[in-house]
C-alpha cells in the first residue's frame, strides 16, 4: 500500500513527557491541509485526537484494555465539510483467545459487524466477516471468507465476498526489502484489477511503489529529518496509458 497524496507532506512529533505526544502535519499540493495530533497513553489505555482545521472536522479515537484477552475501541469523527465523511461513532469489542480472535462493531445507524479468525495450525488461519447495514437509504447485508498463511519470509491470503474475490501476497526477501502482489476480480462486473508493490526500507528513509495493470505507478518517499520527530514525505504519479 502506498500512501499517496498530491505534492509533499512534513510532520513534527513531540512528546511532552512519558504519556502525552503532540503531532503537526503539513501536507502541500493539490490539497492542502493542516492535521493536529495529540495523543496520551498509559498502561491500559490509548487516546488519541485530531483536529481538521482546513475542513472544520475532528475525530477521535480511545482503546481501553480491560485484561489480557479483552479490549475495547471507540472512534467517533465529525467532520462539517471536505472529504472526511460523514459523522458518525463506531464501537468495537475484540476477544484473543490463544488460537482465536473474535470481534464485535456497532455504530449509529444500526450498523452491525462481526468477524472471527481460528488458527488451525500455527501458521495457516480461517476467517469470516459479517455485516447489517440498516441505513434506511441503503440497507445492506455482506458476508465474506479468508484463508491465509504466514510465516517469517511468506504471507499468502484469499477474501471472499458476495461478487468480488481477492488474492494477496507478500514475500520479505530480506530485511530491508518486502515485495508483494495484489489480484482482484469482480465477477458481477466483469472487472479485473492488478497491482504490484515494493518497499525498501534504508537508514533514515522508506520507499514504497505499486505499479497496476494500466501501467500507472504510484510510489512514495518518506525521510527522517533531524532524528526520530521530524519527517518529509514526497509522492509522485506516473500514468503511461494517459500520458500524465
Amino acid at each position: 500500500h502506498v500512501d499517496l497524496f498530491s505534492g509533499m507532506r512534513f510532520e513534527l512529533s513531540k512528546s511532552l513527557g512519558q504519556l502525552f505526544s503532540v503531532t503537526h502535519t503539513v501536507s502541500m499540493g493539490e490539497h492542502s491541509d493542516y492535521v493536529f495530533t495529540a495523543q496520551a497513553m498509559t498502561e491500559n489505555s490509548q487516546l488519541v485526537a485530531r483536529l481538521f482545521p482546513v475542513a472544520n472536522a475532528m475525530e477521535a479515537h480511545a482503546v481501553l484494555v480491560h485484561s489480557p484477552r479483552l479490549m475495547s475501541k471507540i472512534s467517533s469523527m465529525h467532520p462539517r465539510n471536505g472529504p472526511y465523511g460523514e459523522r458518525r461513532t463506531v464501537y468495537d469489542l475484540t476477544y484473543r483467545a490463544d488460537d482465536y480472535v473474535c470481534a464485535m462493531k456497532v455504530s449509529k445507524g444500526l450498523l452491525l459487524g462481526a468477524n472471527y479468525l481460528q488458527a488451525v495450525t500455527p501458521r495457516l488461519y480461517l476467517g469470516t466477516e459479517g455485516y447489517y447495514n440498516g441505513n434506511h437509504k441503503h440497507k445492506s447485508v455482506g458476508l465474506s471468507g479468508l484463508i491465509k498463511y504466514s510465516d517469517p519470509e511468506h504471507t499468502a491470503m484469499c477474501t471472499v465476498s458476495s461478487g468480488t474475490y481477492i488474492l494477496h501476497y507478500m514475500r520479505k526477501l530480506k530485511d530491508r526489502l518486502k515485495l508483494a502482489a495484489e489480484y482482484q476480480h469482480n465477477y458481477h462486473a466483469g472487472e479485473s484489477t492488478f497491482n504490484l508493490g515494493a518497499e525498501m526500507k534504508f537508514k533514515d528513509s522508506t520507499f514504497n511503489t505499486t505499479i497496476n495493470q494500466s501501467g500507472e505507478i504510484k510510489s512514495c518517499m518518506q525521510q527522517k529529518v533531524l532524528g526520530e520527530g521530524m519527517s518529509l514525505s514526497l509522492t509522485g504519479v506516473v500514468n503511461h496509458t494517459a500520458g500524465v
